[in-house]
């Protein structure tokens, strides 16, 4: 009751009630890593087997009571020390929007806390260099699949296309079912440049065709739910 009280005080005061009363808990990454397997990487257990104090790993942290404007802030931690599966370490940034949290301060935590490590020595950062960016690479997706759960009805591949800043174009192209829809509602449908990670977080039964060249083409069998080659016409 206290903390629905405290949320309509101005800003200022709500973070000194926070700063002095408040907490913060470490958020467990693993259920998000579950929900997005292509975009959302955690350390592998040999990974973590050999971070060492003085290496950086990243954790997430939310605020308690809960902030107003940020469900989580993802910051670095400068290792310290160990005990297995226990860790301890520095905050190594400054938070936003957590008042109980201040730079350099002591933190505790576990290994599964880990979402990220920058390595402090040249031989782990070679060897666990991975190719995770492969997933961010774009596709040009209807916005139906991603943000109204409508099924994929045909995936193809053309020559990629030169994008702006650092996206990197697939050349894949993913439209979704049309079953029952008239030319007019077909046309009316949006599309957007989007890493093919979140697609495949929604639908990864055609994670295998993805080195097939361009011109390419695959139907989704709405019965099977297996990809088809398909002729584009």
């Amino acid at each position: 009751m206290i903390e629905l009280l405290v949320r309509w005080l101005p800003n200022h005061l709500f973070d000194v009630y926070r700063r002095w009363f408040g907490t913060y808990e470490i958020l467990d990454p693993r259920p998000m890593a579950r929900q997005n397997p292509f975009t959302f990487h955690l350390p592998e257990n040999e990974e973590v087997e050999a971070i060492e104090p003085g290496g950086l790993v990243k954790l997430i942290f939310t605020s308690i009571p809960e902030a107003r404007d940020t469900a989580g802030e993802r910051m670095w931690l400068i290792v310290t020390g160990r005990d297995g599966a226990f860790f301890e370490g520095v905050l190594d940034n400054i938070p936003s929007d957590i008042p109980q949290l201040r730079y350099q301060q002591e933190i505790k935590f576990e290994a599964h806390h880990i979402i990220d490590v920058i390595w402090n020595d040249d031989a782990n950062r070679a060897k666990f260099a991975g190719d995770d960016q492969k997933w961010f690479m774009r596709c040009l997706v209807d916005d139906c699949v991603v943000y109204e759960d409508v099924p994929i009805g045909l995936i193809y591949r053309e020559e990629a296309e030169k994008l702006g800043g650092e996206h990197v174009d697939s050349g894949w192209r993913i439209l979704g079912d049309q079953t029952g829809l008239d030319e007019s509602e077909i046309d009316a449908r949006t599309r957007s440049w989007i890493a093919i990670g979140v697609v495949l977080n929604r639908d990864d039964g055609f994670v295998d065709l993805l080195h097939h060249p361009a011109g390419s083409a695959f139907e989704r069998d709405a019965i099977t739910g297996q990809y088809v080659p398909e002729r584009i016409h």
